[in-house]
């Protein structure tokens, strides 16, 4: 399905934010996920630790809130809770304004909304994102990109 949307951008993410699979027009519109360690290979992360993916996203402060805020919501609603804790320790160890926001205790969710993303060239380009729950795999989402 992901490389089916092609040359839309498409990614399948864990209820962790961890990212598993992605097609083209993803990793080189958002992040190139290969090139990170598997590890940092989480939307949350990538949102607080990586100062080039802040960098692509206009108004990265309120899409950092509601990332984390939907990070919490599926948290609370998980029974996996080390896979989340792993990303919060990292991320408490690594990240001032993770740190600072973590204490807000925002919870949301995120299903579908507007982003803006800034090409490396510099042109803004504004996208509606949708995150659906695929049913026949519990936790994980197809999060799909369509240019305004």
């Amino acid at each position: 399905m992901v490389d089916v949307l092609d040359p839309h951008p498409a990614f399948v993410r864990r209820a962790n934010m961890d990212i598993v699979y992605w097609n083209p027009a993803a990793q080189s519109l958002i992040v190139d996920w290969a090139a990170l360690p598997p590890a940092d290979r989480n939307s949350l992360k990538l949102m607080f630790i990586s100062e080039a993916y802040q960098q692509r996203i206009h108004g990265w402060e309120e899409a950092a809130r509601h990332t984390l805020s939907a990070f919490r919501a599926s948290y609370a609603a998980s029974n996996q809770a080390q896979e989340f804790e792993v990303v919060i320790e990292d991320l408490l160890a690594r990240s001032a304004g993770f740190r600072t926001l973590w204490n807000y205790h925002d919870v949301g969710k995120i299903g579908a909304g507007n982003k803006t993303l800034i090409d490396v060239e510099g042109r803004m380009q504004t996208y509606t994102f949708t995150s659906l729950q695929i049913e026949q795999a519990p936790g994980m989402h197809l999060i799909f990109y369509l240019a305004h």
